[in-house]
């Protein structure tokens, strides 16, 4: 849980508005910890909603990519399903066209994979 933890620290210093929704899913959940996939998608539709810079955006894709290739498989799985597919199937016009344009290359080919699915 340590490196999914640091994850979600990182995000939340780098977009401290997340924080409220971190604290709403922790008290919903208690005693346990909500499920990772969940909070990512959350994380995903709070994101969407905010006016990023493109610096801040080109970092929270790093963010992304580095917890996509993360040796922790529920940490990489949650990020792909929950947080960049959200972020995928919620942005748009401008705002989608700037996520595609500073997605990594793993976040790409899951991105990739995700429009070949939904075009077949």
């Amino acid at each position: 849980m340590e490196i999914i933890d640091d994850f979600i620290v990182k995000l939340i210093d780098e977009l401290p508005m997340l924080k409220e929704t971190y604290e709403d899913e922790l008290n919903y959940w208690y005693p346990k910890k909500p499920p990772l996939t969940l909070l990512m998608s959350d994380f995903g539709r709070e994101i969407v909603n905010l006016e990023l810079s493109d610096d801040v955006l080109k970092k929270l894709m790093v963010m992304i990519e580095n917890g996509l290739n993360s040796k922790d498989d529920l940490l990489s799985n949650a990020i792909a399903t929950g947080l960049l597919e959200t972020l995928y199937f919620n942005f748009v016009g401008e705002s989608k066209s700037k996520f595609l344009k500073f997605l990594e290359k793993n976040s790409k080919h899951h991105i990739n994979i995700l429009e070949n699915f939904y075009k077949n």
